[in-house]
């Protein structure tokens, strides 16, 4: 299965915090379908545990447990994390913000027939916009941030 969009970390976890995961899992079902990496399901829980922002943690991780059982799980080939790393050390070349999740999901869009990366760090989408003007193997990339 190739889902159609590819989640950040983050993304899933403030969306927990606001209970809207549904929202989006709903959105990604009509759409194309959703992927988020596979060290997800350890980070995001992780997160919940120490940040002590949701009022019911217990609530906030069976909310993750279902999402992710209902998406993809993304884990990169040798070829996917090659570009990852080529594109975290463009970005700090040039010094660009540009995180590890964010990498590995711009290097599996460009490798696989996803569409659309859904992150909400603006940092990485200044980043990734100035990756794809230079380097002309990320034009998959200019039309895929959400």
């Amino acid at each position: 299965m190739t889902s159609c969009f590819a989640i950040d970390n983050d993304v899933v976890l403030k969306l927990t915090y606001y209970c809207l995961l549904d929202q989006l899992l709903d959105e990604m079902k009509l759409r194309g379908g959703g992927a988020v990496l596979g060290t997800a399901r350890f980070v995001v829980q992780r997160r919940i545990a120490r940040d002590g922002v949701s009022n019911d943690p217990v609530a906030a991780r069976a909310m993750v447990d279902a999402f992710l059982g209902a998406v993809e799980e993304l884990e990169p080939n040798p070829t996917e994390v090659h570009l990852a790393t080529h594109l975290e050390e463009t970005a700090l070349i040039h010094k660009f913000e540009l995180d590890p999740g964010e990498s590995l999901l711009c290097s599996m869009l460009v490798h696989r027939s996803m569409k659309h990366i859904v992150t909400g760090d603006k940092r990485a989408i200044r980043a990734i916009e100035a990756l794809v003007k230079l380097r002309s193997d990320l034009s998959t990339l200019r039309a895929s941030m959400i």
